[in-house]
C-alpha cells in the first residue's frame, strides 16, 4: 500500500508540473521537494541549433528541418495566416465547460459540430450541442462498465463513436454518439496518458513516456496489447535527478496525430514536429528557432517554499489539406503573468509557412480538419469565453 501510495504522489506530481499554472507545495514533503526540485532549472537541450545538429547525425536517414522564426508568407504583404471568430458559445467560468475541478481537461468536436468537454474530476464527458447546450452526459465517475476513472481525452472513429481515454483506469471507453456504452478496452501497459489517437484499423496511438522503453509514442492492438513503441524523448543531461526524471515525463509528451498511415507528433518542449509511419519509421524532423519556448523551470520562495510552474508548450496539431499546424501555448511569467496562443503552420517539407499570435486568443481547443476551430479568447472587456470560427490560411494581406 505504501508503494502504492508513493507511486500515486510521483504520477500527481508530473501531472501537475504539465497543466498546473502555479503549485506550491506545504507541509512537510515541501522540505523533501525543494531539495529535489532545485536541480530541475534546464536540464535538457533545448535550443533548435544544437537539437538540430544531434538530430542530423543521430538520424542521418532522416530528413531534418531547421527553420527560422518567421514563414515564407511572413515577408511583404504575402498570404497571411489568422483566425477568424464567429461565434461566442459559452464563458470560460461558467456551466457546461467548467466542472467542479475548476476548468476543461480537455475538449473536442465531432463531425457534426457537436461538443465534447472532459470533466476529469467528476468523472464524465459532456455532449454539447453546437451552440454550447448540454445534450446529454457519457459516463459517471467509478470503474465499472460504462464508468471512468479521470477522462484525459477524447477522438472520433471513423463511425462517429467516442473513444475516451481514462488515466485513473488505465483504459479507454467506447459509447456511441447517443451516449450508449459499447465496451471497454484495458491498455496494457501504459503509464499517464497525456494524448492519443485511433485509425482507421481500431489501432491506438497513444503518448506517454516509459522510462524503461525510453519511448513516447506506443501503439496497441484493437483490443488493447501494446505491439510497438517508438519516438525518441526529450534530451537530457544524465544522471537524471527525481525532480529532472518528472520534467522528462511531462516535456517530453505532447499532442498527437494520425492521418492515413502517418503518425505526426510534437514535443511538448522544446519545439520539435515529428512524422512516423504507422510502423514508428521517422521521416521527418522540423525544429524551429524561436525565443518564446524556453526550458521549464521551477524555483525557491520566501520562506522555503517552492514554486512550480506551467511552462510554454506546444498544445494542439492539426493536419488541414497539405499544410501541418502546430498551435503553441505561450506564457510569459512577470508581475502579471501573460498567456497567449501562437500558430504556426508548415507544408510537408517541413518549411515554416506562416506563423501568426492573433490578438486575444489564448488557446485553441479542437481544430478540424476543413479548418474549422474552437477556442478560448480574452474579449476586450477581459472576460474570457470559448468561441468556435475558422482558421484562414494562405488569404493575401
Amino acid at each position: 500500500m505504501r508503494e502504492r501510495g508513493g507511486q500515486l504522489m510521483r504520477t500527481l506530481l508530473a501531472r501537475l508540473v504539465l497543466v498546473g499554472g502555479v503549485v506550491v507545495y506545504l507541509g512537510v514533503r515541501q522540505v523533501v521537494l525543494r531539495r529535489q526540485l532545485a536541480t530541475a532549472e534546464a536540464p535538457y537541450i533545448w535550443k533548435a541549433e544544437e537539437l538540430a545538429g544531434l538530430a542530423r547525425k543521430e538520424t542521418p536517414g532522416v530528413k531534418v528541418v531547421l527553420t527560422g522564426e518567421k514563414g515564407v508568407w511572413d515577408s511583404g504583404g504575402g498570404p497571411r495566416v489568422e483566425v477568424v471568430c464567429k461565434e461566442v458559445i459559452g464563458s470560460c467560468g461558467e456551466e457546461p465547460f467548467v466542472g467542479a475541478g475548476g476548468g476543461v481537461e480537455h475538449l473536442a468536436v465531432d463531425a457534426t459540430g457537436h461538443i465534447y468537454v472532459v470533466c476529469s474530476r467528476e468523472g464524465e464527458v459532456r455532449k454539447l450541442d453546437p451552440e454550447g447546450k448540454l445534450e446529454l452526459i457519457l459516463g459517471r465517475k467509478g470503474a465499472g462498465p460504462g464508468e471512468l476513472g479521470m477522462p484525459m481525452g477524447v477522438v472520433f472513429d471513423g463511425d462517429g463513436n467516442v473513444h475516451v481515454i481514462e488515466a485513473g483506469n488505465r483504459r479507454i471507453s467506447i459509447f456511441t454518439p447517443g451516449g450508449q456504452f459499447v465496451r471497454s478496452v484495458r491498455l496494457e501497459p501504459v503509464g499517464w496518458p497525456l494524448s492519443f489517437a485511433v485509425d482507421s484499423a481500431g489501432f491506438y496511438y497513444v503518448c506517454w513516456y516509459d522510462p524503461k522503453e525510453d519511448k513516447v509514442i506506443h501503439k496497441y492492438s484493437p483490443e488493447g496489447r501494446r505491439v510497438l513503441s517508438f519516438g525518441e524523448p526529450a534530451r537530457f543531461q544524465e544522471p537524471l535527478s527525481y525532480a529532472a526524471a518528472a520534467l522528462k515525463r511531462n516535456v517530453s509528451s505532447g499532442p498527437i496525430k494520425v492521418v492515413g498511415h502517418y503518425v505526426y507528433y510534437s514535443q511538448g518542449n522544446p519545439y520539435e514536429i515529428r512524422q512516423y509511419t504507422t510502423d514508428g519509421e521517422l521521416r521527418l524532423r522540423i525544429l524551429r528557432k524561436n525565443r518564446f519556448m524556453e526550458p521549464a523551470r521551477v524555483r525557491s520562495l520566501p520562506g522555503g517554499l517552492t514554486e512550480l510552474r506551467a511552462y510554454t508548450c506546444s498544445s494542439r496539431l492539426g493536419i488541414l489539406r497539405d499544410h501541418i499546424v502546430n498551435i503553441v501555448r505561450v506564457l510569459r511569467w512577470s508581475e502579471q503573468p501573460e498567456r497567449y496562443a501562437l500558430i504556426d503552420v508548415f507544408d510537408f517539407e517541413g518549411r515554416l509557412l506562416g506563423t501568426a499570435t492573433p490578438e486575444g486568443l489564448l488557446g485553441i481547443n479542437h481544430l478540424a480538419e476543413d479548418g474549422r476551430v474552437w477556442g478560448a479568447m480574452k474579449e476586450k472587456g477581459g472576460e474570457c469565453v470559448h468561441f468556435r470560427g475558422s482558421l484562414k490560411m494562405g488569404e493575401r494581406r
